[in-house]
């Protein structure tokens, strides 16, 4: 994307961000200046070898890990200077997928999908309706009380969805969402993911497939932490 565009065009933003892990007191470099904007209404690609970054810039993106250096811009708020990590309310605008669903085991499926709701202190009658109608966009009104382990894997994804949306985010991250699935639920989960994100949201998300990658409407390849080039 052109850097000379109105940077209000951009609902995030990331200049010159590397980010390193330190073992056995040696310096590992993950992400190693990268730059990126993305716009409303984009579904991004990241692809590039497994190490390559592309968890970790996803989640730089998702602020759930901080930069060592760089600058960092969501919904045009600077990340990076704030005292804190991030703004909580700027975080409700953000759902991440995390590529093991990672569902809490002791927790029914609606629980499960109101626990971002009940982090924000939403009334628990308007938590539960508001995942009920996740959880029948997805298509599992009948597992509601269910429990994880009684999922199969393109389940457990699909409740991994509704837990995302359900605070209806503008940005919505996924990390290898078809990365354990078949064939078919993976062609199921993609569907889904496309389904949900509209002119007002971007898609980003990380894969290895090579269907699922083709059909965002850019690709951004990752190599040793850089990215590499644009392909839309």
């Amino acid at each position: 994307m052109n850097d000379d565009m109105n940077s209000k065009d951009f609902i995030i933003r990331i200049r010159n961000g590397s980010k390193a892990w330190y073992a056995d007191n040696r310096r590992i470099d993950i992400l190693n200046k990268i730059n990126l904007n993305i716009s409303c209404g984009e579904s991004i690609a990241l692809i590039g070898p497994s190490g390559a970054g592309k968890s970790t810039l996803l989640h730089v993106l998702g602020l759930l890990t901080p930069l060592d250096e760089g600058e960092l811009w969501v919904d045009n708020v600077p990340i990076k200077h704030q005292g804190r990590l991030w703004d909580q309310e700027l975080r409700y605008q953000i759902g991440f997928i995390f590529q093991d669903a990672k569902l809490i085991p002791e927790l029914t499926v609606l629980e499960n999908v109101c626990l971002p709701l009940a982090h924000r202190g939403i009334w628990p009658s308007r938590q539960k309706k508001m995942a009920r109608w996740e959880l029948e966009r997805v298509g599992l009104s009948e597992r509601a009380k269910h429990r994880p382990n009684q999922l199969s894997g393109g389940e457990l994804m699909r409740v991994a969805i509704a837990r995302a949306m359900v605070q209806n985010p503008r940005i919505l991250l996924a990390d290898e969402p078809t990365g354990s699935l078949d064939s078919e639920n993976g062609s199921r989960i993609a569907e889904q993911l496309f389904s949900m994100v509209g002119l007002d949201k971007v898609l980003i998300y990380a894969t290895h497939n090579p269907s699922l990658s083709h059909m965002a409407k850019r690709q951004v390849h990752i190599k040793n932490g850089a990215i590499e080039s644009h392909v839309v």
